[in-house]
C-alpha cells in the first residue's frame, strides 16, 4: 500500500474509532468529510508555506479538502479555503516563542483551544509533525503517516480502557 492510500485509510480508520469512542459519551457529531481540493487551491496551499508539503497529505487534500469533527469534536482536518484564509495560524505559538517564524504549517485544529497539528520544518529542511498546545510541544511525529498512526492507536487504547471501565461497573 502506498503512503496515500495508507493516509487515506489511517483518516477512515481514526473516523470510525472516533465515532465509537464518542459513543461513550453519548456523543452524536460524527466526523464529516468535505469533497476533495481542486488543482488550483492546492497550488496555492504548496506556495503558502516556504517548505515542501508532504505529497500524502496533499494527495489526502485532494480526496477530502478537510474533516470536521476529525478524530473529536470540534477538531478539523482543515481544508484549504481555511488555510488560506487564515495564513498566521501559527502567529499564537511564533509570539510564545515557541517556534521561529515559517517553521510549523498548522492543518488540523481544534476550535475550542490552542490545541493543533502541524508540519515542522528543520534547519536541515526534514518536515516531520508536532502535536502542540499552549504548553507546548505534546508529541513529535517523524512523517504524517506515523502521526496518524500514532492517533489511531491513542484512540484504540482509549476505547480499550472505556470499555473495561464499563465492564467494571456492570459486574
Amino acid at each position: 500500500m502506498s503512503n496515500d492510500e495508507t493516509a487515506l485509510s489511517l483518516v477512515k480508520q481514526i473516523a470510525e474509532r472516533a465515532i465509537e469512542h464518542r459513543s461513550f459519551f453519548r456523543i452524536k457529531r460524527e466526523p464529516v468529510f468535505r469533497p476533495g481540493a481542486d488543482e488550483q487551491d492546492i497550488n496555492k496551499l504548496k506556495r503558502l508555506w516556504r517548505h515542501p508539503l508532504p505529497d500524502d497529505y496533499l494527495n489526502l487534500l485532494r480526496t477530502h479538502d478537510g474533516i470536521d469533527n476529525f478524530d473529536a469534536p470540534n477538531v478539523f482536518l482543515l481544508s484549504t479555503k481555511h488555510i488560506l484564509d487564515n495564513p498566521d495560524m501559527d502567529e499564537l505559538f511564533v509570539d510564545a516563542e515557541m517556534f521561529r517564524e515559517g517553521e510549523i504549517f498548522i492543518f488540523c485544529q481544534a476550535d475550542n483551544d490552542a490545541h493543533s497539528v502541524a508540519f515542522r520544518a528543520s534547519r536541515k529542511g526534514k518536515i516531520d509533525v508536532v502535536d502542540i498546545d499552549s504548553g507546548g510541544i505534546r508529541q513529535e511525529h517523524q512523517d504524517f503517516v506515523a502521526y496518524l498512526e500514532s492517533r489511531k492507536a491513542e484512540l484504540e487504547k482509549d476505547i480499550a480502557r472505556h470499555k473495561a471501565d464499563r465492564k467494571g461497573l456492570t459486574r
